[in-house]
Protein backbone atom coordinates (compact mmCIF):
# COMPACT_ATOMS: atom_id res chain seq x y z
CA UNK A 1 0.00 0.00 0.00
CA UNK A 2 1.36 3.28 -0.54
CA UNK A 3 2.09 5.61 2.41
CA UNK A 4 0.01 8.25 2.09
CA UNK A 5 1.15 11.24 0.00
CA UNK A 6 3.53 9.51 -1.56
CA UNK A 7 3.75 9.65 -5.02
CA UNK A 8 3.74 6.50 -7.16
CA UNK A 9 3.95 7.51 -10.88
CA UNK A 10 6.50 9.46 -12.43
CA UNK A 11 5.99 12.28 -14.69
CA UNK A 12 7.77 12.65 -17.51
CA UNK A 13 10.42 15.57 -18.46
CA UNK A 14 7.99 16.94 -20.82
CA UNK A 15 5.42 16.97 -18.77
CA UNK A 16 5.64 19.81 -16.37
CA UNK A 17 2.73 21.78 -17.09
CA UNK A 18 0.55 24.22 -14.90
CA UNK A 19 -2.20 22.50 -12.63
CA UNK A 20 -5.84 23.74 -14.43
CA UNK A 21 -7.13 27.36 -13.24
CA UNK A 22 -10.59 27.52 -12.81
CA UNK A 23 -13.01 30.73 -12.55
CA UNK A 24 -14.62 31.28 -9.59
CA UNK A 25 -17.42 33.70 -7.77
CA UNK A 26 -20.42 35.54 -10.49
CA UNK A 27 -17.79 37.32 -12.68
CA UNK A 28 -18.31 34.58 -15.59
CA UNK A 29 -21.09 32.36 -17.09
CA UNK A 30 -20.38 28.87 -16.57
CA UNK A 31 -21.16 25.99 -19.23
CA UNK A 32 -20.79 22.51 -18.58
CA UNK A 33 -21.78 19.24 -20.96
CA UNK A 34 -24.78 18.57 -18.83
CA UNK A 35 -25.80 21.49 -19.33
CA UNK A 36 -26.04 21.20 -22.84
CA UNK A 37 -27.59 17.70 -22.35
CA UNK A 38 -30.68 18.85 -20.32
CA UNK A 39 -31.17 21.34 -22.80
CA UNK A 40 -31.64 19.34 -25.59
CA UNK A 41 -33.69 16.94 -23.91
CA UNK A 42 -36.04 19.35 -22.92
CA UNK A 43 -35.69 23.47 -22.44
CA UNK A 44 -38.50 23.80 -20.07
CA UNK A 45 -36.68 21.43 -17.75
CA UNK A 46 -33.44 22.98 -18.37
CA UNK A 47 -34.97 26.19 -17.14
CA UNK A 48 -35.72 25.06 -13.85
CA UNK A 49 -32.71 22.38 -13.10
CA UNK A 50 -29.87 23.69 -14.83
CA UNK A 51 -27.28 25.62 -12.66
CA UNK A 52 -27.45 28.48 -15.48
CA UNK A 53 -30.91 28.95 -14.73
CA UNK A 54 -33.37 27.94 -11.75
CA UNK A 55 -31.20 25.13 -10.53
CA UNK A 56 -33.70 23.12 -8.93
CA UNK A 57 -34.13 20.12 -7.47
CA UNK A 58 -37.17 18.65 -5.34
CA UNK A 59 -36.19 19.30 -1.49
CA UNK A 60 -34.58 16.32 -0.26
CA UNK A 61 -33.14 14.86 -3.37
CA UNK A 62 -30.11 17.27 -3.83
CA UNK A 63 -27.50 14.41 -3.40
CA UNK A 64 -29.86 11.13 -2.83
CA UNK A 65 -29.99 10.32 -6.90
CA UNK A 66 -26.22 10.90 -7.44
CA UNK A 67 -24.95 9.18 -4.18
CA UNK A 68 -24.02 5.97 -5.44
CA UNK A 69 -21.99 7.74 -8.13
CA UNK A 70 -20.64 10.09 -6.52
CA UNK A 71 -19.14 7.44 -3.85
CA UNK A 72 -17.33 5.49 -7.00
CA UNK A 73 -16.14 8.53 -7.93
CA UNK A 74 -14.30 9.63 -4.89
CA UNK A 75 -13.16 5.94 -4.20
CA UNK A 76 -11.35 5.74 -7.64
CA UNK A 77 -10.44 9.11 -7.04
CA UNK A 78 -8.20 8.08 -3.75
CA UNK A 79 -7.06 4.64 -5.08
CA UNK A 80 -5.71 5.76 -8.25
CA UNK A 81 -4.35 8.77 -6.54
CA UNK A 82 -2.52 9.25 -3.06
CA UNK A 83 -4.30 6.02 -1.62
CA UNK A 84 -4.84 7.82 1.35
CA UNK A 85 -6.72 5.12 2.91
CA UNK A 86 -5.39 1.69 3.79
CA UNK A 87 -8.18 -0.16 2.05
CA UNK A 88 -11.03 0.94 -0.16
CA UNK A 89 -13.23 0.12 3.01
CA UNK A 90 -11.49 2.42 4.93
CA UNK A 91 -12.35 5.00 2.00
CA UNK A 92 -15.95 3.42 1.98
CA UNK A 93 -17.04 4.13 5.95
CA UNK A 94 -15.15 7.97 5.37
CA UNK A 95 -17.99 8.49 2.54
CA UNK A 96 -20.55 7.70 4.34
CA UNK A 97 -19.68 9.14 7.50
CA UNK A 98 -19.55 12.30 5.67
CA UNK A 99 -23.03 12.47 5.14
CA UNK A 100 -25.83 13.90 7.17
CA UNK A 101 -29.11 11.88 7.39
CA UNK A 102 -30.95 14.38 5.47
CA UNK A 103 -27.93 13.75 2.58
CA UNK A 104 -28.02 9.39 2.53
CA UNK A 105 -30.61 8.05 0.26
CA UNK A 106 -33.15 5.51 1.44
CA UNK A 107 -31.19 2.60 2.08
CA UNK A 108 -27.49 3.49 2.22
CA UNK A 109 -26.39 -0.02 3.88
CA UNK A 110 -27.22 -1.97 0.66
CA UNK A 111 -25.64 0.64 -1.60
CA UNK A 112 -22.53 0.55 0.58
CA UNK A 113 -22.38 -3.02 -0.04
CA UNK A 114 -22.45 -2.90 -3.63
CA UNK A 115 -20.35 -0.19 -3.55
CA UNK A 116 -17.75 -2.40 -1.35
CA UNK A 117 -18.09 -5.60 -3.57
CA UNK A 118 -17.67 -3.72 -6.71
CA UNK A 119 -14.48 -1.85 -5.49
CA UNK A 120 -12.67 -5.61 -3.72
CA UNK A 121 -13.66 -7.06 -7.55
CA UNK A 122 -12.18 -4.27 -9.51
CA UNK A 123 -8.82 -3.57 -7.11
CA UNK A 124 -8.08 -7.49 -6.42
CA UNK A 125 -9.31 -9.38 -9.38
CA UNK A 126 -9.99 -7.59 -12.35
CA UNK A 127 -6.92 -5.10 -12.63
CA UNK A 128 -4.95 -8.39 -11.92
CA UNK A 129 -6.43 -9.83 -15.27
CA UNK A 130 -6.56 -6.48 -16.86
CA UNK A 131 -3.42 -4.39 -15.98
CA UNK A 132 -3.78 -0.87 -17.05
CA UNK A 133 -1.18 0.07 -20.27
CA UNK A 134 -0.74 3.61 -18.55
CA UNK A 135 -0.17 5.43 -15.20
CA UNK A 136 -1.81 8.07 -13.46
CA UNK A 137 -0.46 11.34 -14.41
CA UNK A 138 1.56 13.66 -11.55
CA UNK A 139 2.21 17.59 -12.42
CA UNK A 140 4.01 19.26 -9.21
CA UNK A 141 3.72 16.41 -7.24
CA UNK A 142 -0.57 16.29 -7.27
CA UNK A 143 -1.97 13.41 -9.04
CA UNK A 144 -4.62 14.43 -11.95
CA UNK A 145 -7.66 13.13 -10.31
CA UNK A 146 -11.01 14.90 -10.60
CA UNK A 147 -9.19 17.94 -12.68
CA UNK A 148 -11.33 20.76 -13.47
CA UNK A 149 -10.38 22.29 -17.22
CA UNK A 150 -11.69 25.90 -17.69
CA UNK A 151 -11.91 26.66 -21.78
CA UNK A 152 -12.91 30.64 -22.10
CA UNK A 153 -14.77 30.52 -25.37
CA UNK A 154 -16.01 34.20 -25.35
CA UNK A 155 -14.13 35.28 -28.18
CA UNK A 156 -15.34 32.15 -30.25
CA UNK A 157 -18.72 33.05 -29.36
CA UNK A 158 -19.03 36.08 -30.84
CA UNK A 159 -17.18 34.65 -34.06
CA UNK A 160 -19.97 32.79 -34.66
CA UNK A 161 -22.94 35.21 -33.46
CA UNK A 162 -21.61 37.07 -36.13
CA UNK A 163 -21.35 34.39 -38.58
CA UNK A 164 -25.22 33.77 -37.23
CA UNK A 165 -26.64 36.98 -37.48
CA UNK A 166 -24.39 38.90 -38.76
CA UNK A 167 -23.55 41.11 -35.38
CA UNK A 168 -23.34 40.33 -31.67
CA UNK A 169 -24.77 43.48 -30.18
CA UNK A 170 -27.25 41.02 -28.27
CA UNK A 171 -24.46 38.93 -26.88
CA UNK A 172 -22.61 41.57 -25.61
CA UNK A 173 -25.70 42.98 -23.82
CA UNK A 174 -26.19 39.29 -22.02
CA UNK A 175 -22.75 39.06 -21.51
CA UNK A 176 -21.78 42.62 -20.29
CA UNK A 177 -17.72 41.85 -20.09
CA UNK A 178 -18.62 38.41 -18.21
CA UNK A 179 -16.78 35.59 -20.02
CA UNK A 180 -17.79 32.16 -21.02
CA UNK A 181 -16.13 29.44 -19.44
CA UNK A 182 -16.94 25.75 -20.77
CA UNK A 183 -15.95 23.63 -17.38
CA UNK A 184 -15.53 19.70 -16.82
CA UNK A 185 -14.14 17.67 -14.63
CA UNK A 186 -12.06 15.08 -15.93
CA UNK A 187 -12.29 11.89 -13.21
CA UNK A 188 -8.47 10.91 -13.88
CA UNK A 189 -5.46 12.02 -16.56
CA UNK A 190 -3.23 8.96 -17.46
CA UNK A 191 0.01 8.26 -19.53
CA UNK A 192 1.03 5.27 -21.93
CA UNK A 193 4.29 4.17 -22.14
CA UNK A 194 4.59 6.58 -25.22
CA UNK A 195 4.32 9.46 -22.98
CA UNK A 196 0.54 10.16 -24.55
CA UNK A 197 -1.91 11.60 -22.19
CA UNK A 198 -5.65 9.55 -22.07
CA UNK A 199 -8.40 11.12 -20.55
CA UNK A 200 -10.47 8.34 -17.79
CA UNK A 201 -13.90 8.28 -17.23
CA UNK A 202 -15.64 6.30 -14.86
CA UNK A 203 -19.26 5.35 -14.87
CA UNK A 204 -21.41 3.13 -13.10
CA UNK A 205 -24.60 1.98 -15.02
CA UNK A 206 -26.85 -1.15 -14.18
CA UNK A 207 -26.26 -2.54 -18.45
CA UNK A 208 -22.55 -1.63 -19.56
CA UNK A 209 -23.64 0.31 -23.05
CA UNK A 210 -20.99 0.76 -25.69
CA UNK A 211 -23.36 1.40 -28.77
CA UNK A 212 -23.51 5.68 -27.77
CA UNK A 213 -19.93 5.68 -27.84
CA UNK A 214 -19.26 6.40 -31.41
CA UNK A 215 -21.01 9.91 -31.03
CA UNK A 216 -21.54 10.09 -27.08
CA UNK A 217 -22.10 13.91 -26.50
CA UNK A 218 -19.81 14.09 -23.34
CA UNK A 219 -16.75 11.86 -24.96
CA UNK A 220 -16.70 14.09 -27.72
CA UNK A 221 -16.99 17.33 -25.24
CA UNK A 222 -14.25 15.50 -23.07
CA UNK A 223 -12.05 15.32 -26.67
CA UNK A 224 -11.71 18.50 -27.46
CA UNK A 225 -11.51 19.73 -24.07
CA UNK A 226 -8.39 17.69 -23.22
CA UNK A 227 -7.66 18.35 -26.86
CA UNK A 228 -7.64 22.19 -25.64
CA UNK A 229 -5.42 21.69 -22.57
CA UNK A 230 -2.79 18.96 -23.31
CA UNK A 231 -2.81 19.48 -27.34
CA UNK A 232 -0.87 16.83 -29.36
CA UNK A 233 -0.01 14.66 -26.17
CA UNK A 234 -3.61 13.29 -26.17
CA UNK A 235 -3.97 10.11 -27.08
CA UNK A 236 -7.88 9.37 -26.00
CA UNK A 237 -10.42 8.93 -23.77
CA UNK A 238 -10.91 5.50 -21.69
CA UNK A 239 -14.49 5.16 -21.31
CA UNK A 240 -14.72 2.56 -17.92
CA UNK A 241 -17.84 0.95 -17.07
CA UNK A 242 -18.58 -1.08 -13.92
CA UNK A 243 -21.43 -2.93 -14.14
CA UNK A 244 -23.67 -2.55 -10.48
CA UNK A 245 -23.02 -6.00 -9.57
CA UNK A 246 -20.43 -8.06 -8.83
CA UNK A 247 -18.96 -12.05 -9.40
CA UNK A 248 -19.18 -14.56 -7.08
CA UNK A 249 -18.11 -18.11 -6.72
CA UNK A 250 -19.71 -20.56 -8.60
CA UNK A 251 -22.68 -22.17 -7.15
CA UNK A 252 -22.64 -25.29 -5.85
CA UNK A 253 -25.35 -27.66 -6.62
CA UNK A 254 -25.26 -30.72 -3.52
CA UNK A 255 -28.48 -32.24 -4.86
CA UNK A 256 -26.45 -33.17 -7.97
CA UNK A 257 -22.57 -32.95 -6.64
CA UNK A 258 -21.54 -30.72 -9.36
CA UNK A 259 -21.10 -26.58 -9.89
CA UNK A 260 -23.91 -24.58 -11.68
CA UNK A 261 -23.50 -24.36 -15.65
CA UNK A 262 -26.88 -22.42 -15.77
CA UNK A 263 -25.69 -19.46 -18.08
CA UNK A 264 -28.96 -17.29 -17.43
CA UNK A 265 -28.34 -16.99 -13.48
CA UNK A 266 -24.53 -17.39 -13.57
CA UNK A 267 -22.79 -14.71 -11.75
CA UNK A 268 -19.15 -15.77 -12.27
CA UNK A 269 -16.29 -15.11 -14.34
CA UNK A 270 -13.75 -17.72 -16.16
CA UNK A 271 -11.04 -16.95 -13.84
CA UNK A 272 -13.34 -17.34 -10.36
CA UNK A 273 -15.05 -20.51 -12.46
CA UNK A 274 -11.73 -22.21 -13.29
CA UNK A 275 -10.22 -21.15 -10.01
CA UNK A 276 -13.07 -23.11 -8.53
CA UNK A 277 -13.16 -26.59 -10.51
CA UNK A 278 -8.59 -26.50 -9.85
CA UNK A 279 -9.74 -26.66 -6.14
CA UNK A 280 -12.13 -28.66 -6.09
CA UNK A 281 -10.97 -31.14 -8.99
CA UNK A 282 -7.47 -30.51 -9.23
CA UNK A 283 -7.90 -30.91 -13.20
CA UNK A 284 -10.52 -29.02 -15.56
CA UNK A 285 -13.20 -31.72 -15.69
CA UNK A 286 -14.62 -32.42 -19.68
CA UNK A 287 -18.70 -31.84 -18.48
CA UNK A 288 -17.29 -28.07 -17.79
CA UNK A 289 -15.18 -27.29 -20.56
CA UNK A 290 -17.91 -26.32 -23.03
CA UNK A 291 -19.58 -23.97 -20.14
CA UNK A 292 -15.64 -22.79 -19.34
CA UNK A 293 -15.12 -21.92 -23.05
CA UNK A 294 -18.35 -19.83 -23.20
CA UNK A 295 -17.38 -17.79 -19.74
CA UNK A 296 -14.14 -17.34 -21.62
CA UNK A 297 -15.77 -15.36 -24.59
CA UNK A 298 -18.02 -13.31 -22.36
CA UNK A 299 -14.54 -11.52 -21.40
CA UNK A 300 -11.30 -10.20 -23.40
CA UNK A 301 -8.61 -7.71 -23.42
CA UNK A 302 -11.55 -4.83 -22.58
CA UNK A 303 -13.06 -6.59 -19.80
CA UNK A 304 -15.24 -8.88 -19.11
CA UNK A 305 -19.38 -8.24 -18.30
CA UNK A 306 -18.57 -6.54 -14.86
CA UNK A 307 -16.05 -3.72 -15.54
CA UNK A 308 -15.42 -2.63 -18.93
CA UNK A 309 -12.63 -1.05 -20.43
CA UNK A 310 -13.37 0.93 -24.02
CA UNK A 311 -10.32 3.26 -25.99
CA UNK A 312 -12.07 6.27 -28.08
CA UNK A 313 -10.50 8.58 -30.24
CA UNK A 314 -11.50 11.36 -32.24
CA UNK A 315 -9.98 12.82 -35.49
CA UNK A 316 -9.08 16.48 -35.77
CA UNK A 317 -12.25 17.30 -37.86
CA UNK A 318 -14.55 15.02 -35.18
CA UNK A 319 -13.48 18.15 -32.48
CA UNK A 320 -13.91 20.82 -34.52
CA UNK A 321 -17.56 19.43 -35.28
CA UNK A 322 -18.09 19.08 -31.38
CA UNK A 323 -16.73 23.02 -31.40
CA UNK A 324 -19.41 24.04 -33.60
CA UNK A 325 -21.89 21.98 -32.10
CA UNK A 326 -20.95 23.40 -28.53
CA UNK A 327 -20.96 26.93 -29.60
CA UNK A 328 -24.26 26.94 -31.49
CA UNK A 329 -25.80 25.14 -28.29
CA UNK A 330 -24.68 27.94 -26.15
CA UNK A 331 -25.51 31.06 -28.02
CA UNK A 332 -29.66 29.24 -28.16
CA UNK A 333 -28.96 29.04 -24.19
CA UNK A 334 -27.72 32.35 -23.68
CA UNK A 335 -30.33 33.85 -26.47
CA UNK A 336 -32.98 36.14 -23.59
CA UNK A 337 -35.70 34.95 -26.36
CA UNK A 338 -35.63 31.56 -25.85
CA UNK A 339 -38.80 30.25 -26.05
CA UNK A 340 -39.10 27.83 -23.15
CA UNK A 341 -41.16 25.11 -24.78
CA UNK A 342 -41.04 20.91 -23.06
CA UNK A 343 -40.42 18.11 -25.05
CA UNK A 344 -43.32 15.45 -23.29
CA UNK A 345 -42.41 11.59 -23.84
CA UNK A 346 -42.88 8.83 -21.99
CA UNK A 347 -39.74 8.80 -20.09
CA UNK A 348 -41.22 12.09 -17.93
CA UNK A 349 -42.74 9.74 -15.83
CA UNK A 350 -39.28 8.44 -14.31
CA UNK A 351 -37.13 10.99 -15.96
CA UNK A 352 -37.66 14.16 -14.96
CA UNK A 353 -38.74 15.61 -11.75
CA UNK A 354 -40.44 18.37 -12.94
CA UNK A 355 -43.47 16.71 -14.22
CA UNK A 356 -46.24 18.00 -11.62
CA UNK A 357 -45.20 21.86 -11.92
CA UNK A 358 -44.33 21.29 -15.58
CA UNK A 359 -48.59 20.39 -15.66
CA UNK A 360 -49.30 22.59 -13.78
CA UNK A 361 -48.12 25.32 -15.88
CA UNK A 362 -49.89 24.08 -18.93
CA UNK A 363 -53.29 24.10 -17.13
CA UNK A 364 -53.38 26.95 -15.24
CA UNK A 365 -52.75 25.44 -11.99
CA UNK A 366 -50.27 27.18 -9.38
CA UNK A 367 -47.47 26.26 -10.57
CA UNK A 368 -45.02 29.00 -8.32
CA UNK A 369 -46.31 27.41 -5.54
CA UNK A 370 -45.04 23.87 -6.09
CA UNK A 371 -41.73 25.27 -7.00
CA UNK A 372 -41.72 27.36 -4.02
CA UNK A 373 -42.93 24.53 -1.59
CA UNK A 374 -41.71 21.38 -3.02
CA UNK A 375 -37.99 22.63 -4.78
CA UNK A 376 -34.32 24.02 -3.58
CA UNK A 377 -31.90 25.44 -4.84
CA UNK A 378 -28.65 22.60 -4.82
CA UNK A 379 -25.81 24.58 -5.62
CA UNK A 380 -23.11 23.74 -3.44
CA UNK A 381 -24.18 20.12 -1.95
CA UNK A 382 -22.27 18.74 -4.88
CA UNK A 383 -18.68 19.30 -3.17
CA UNK A 384 -20.15 20.56 0.75
CA UNK A 385 -19.81 16.43 1.88
CA UNK A 386 -16.29 16.49 0.64
CA UNK A 387 -15.43 19.16 3.78
CA UNK A 388 -16.30 16.58 6.33
CA UNK A 389 -13.74 13.49 5.15
CA UNK A 390 -12.25 12.24 7.87
CA UNK A 391 -8.72 10.91 6.53
CA UNK A 392 -7.07 8.25 8.68
CA UNK A 393 -4.72 10.81 10.80
CA UNK A 394 -8.08 12.54 11.95
CA UNK A 395 -7.39 15.61 9.07
CA UNK A 396 -9.58 16.63 6.53
CA UNK A 397 -9.75 15.27 3.36
CA UNK A 398 -10.27 18.64 1.58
Amino acid sequence: MIESGQQRDVVTPFLEWDLPETSSGDDHIEIHTSDRILFKRCRRKWNWQSSMRENLLPIGQAVAPLWFGTGWHFLMEDYHGYQKYPTVDHAIVAFKDAHNARELPDDPRALLDLMAGMAHYYTEDWLTYHPEPYKTLWVSGIPQVEVDIDIDITDRLHTRCWDRYGDSDWLEGVLQGRPVIYRMTLDRVAIDEHDLVYVIDYKTARQVDTNKLSNDPQVSAYFWGAAEFYGDRLGGVVWQQHLKSFPEDPEWLHSSQRFSMNRQQCRSTYPLYRKALKEKYGRIPAQYVEFLDWLAEQQGDWGDRFVRRDIIRRNPHARRAEEQKILDEVLDMLDPGLPLYPNPTRDCTWDCPFKDPCIAMDDGSDMDFLLKTSYEKWKGYKQDWKKRVILPDGSRYA
